[in-house]
């Protein structure tokens, strides 16, 4: 679940980067000035910090389901 969600953030992205490159740019004004300046920080902190949470509460999640029930020894390996 995780691996396919990246992969559409990616193929998206890749996307992007041969057909509209001017957006790519817009997206990182946009997160310079949003995400990773102090005052966009301290405007979003309840949002990145929700995001954040749920994120990580998915990723525990998705690493006990692949302990308990065995579903792939690559899984395994990878998150040990």
């Amino acid at each position: 679940m995780i691996f396919q969600g990246l992969g559409v953030v990616f193929l998206i992205f890749g996307l992007l980067f041969l057909i509209s490159p001017d957006t790519i740019v817009r997206l990182d004004q946009w997160g310079r000035r949003v995400l990773f300046s102090g005052e966009g920080m301290a405007k979003n902190n309840k949002k990145a910090g929700l995001f954040l949470l749920v994120a990580g509460v998915l990723m525990f999640l998705f690493a006990y389901w692949v302990h308990r029930w065995n579903l792939s020894v690559f899984f395994k390996k990878l998150l040990l």
